[in-house]
């Protein structure tokens, strides 16, 4: 590859947020078990008492606004990711599963 693909792929905000958000995403599992303990939980305690404990409203609102809000800013990147790598794939042409591979290669040396 180019110097000049190589410093693109590097200065890319957009990529770079990408991979972050990438490489979080692999601790969603222990997200979603968290935020369904926490459901359930708030979800027996309205049955029991009418209504839940302020503490467990807490914690479910602590858990379920940042993972939405994650959700969210990770499918805005996911598009804006796709825009970038079809410009990058026509701008060099390169096929564009071997250029997702390049850019993986580049960002996470």
């Amino acid at each position: 590859m180019s110097i000049e693909f190589y410093q693109e792929v590097k200065s890319s905000f957009v990529l770079r947020v990408y991979n972050v958000i990438s490489k979080i995403a692999k601790f969603i599992p222990h997200f979603k078990w968290t935020a369904g303990i926490l459901f359930f939980i708030g979800f027996i305690d309205t049955i029991l008492n009418g209504n839940p404990h302020k503490l467990v409203m807490w914690l479910n609102i602590i858990v379920w606004i940042p993972g939405l809000l994650f959700a969210f800013i990770g499918g805005v990147f996911h598009f804006a990711t796709g825009k970038k790598l079809r410009y990058l794939s026509k701008k060099y042409d390169i096929n564009q599963k071997q250029l997702q591979q390049e850019v993986y290669d580049i960002l996470n040396k």
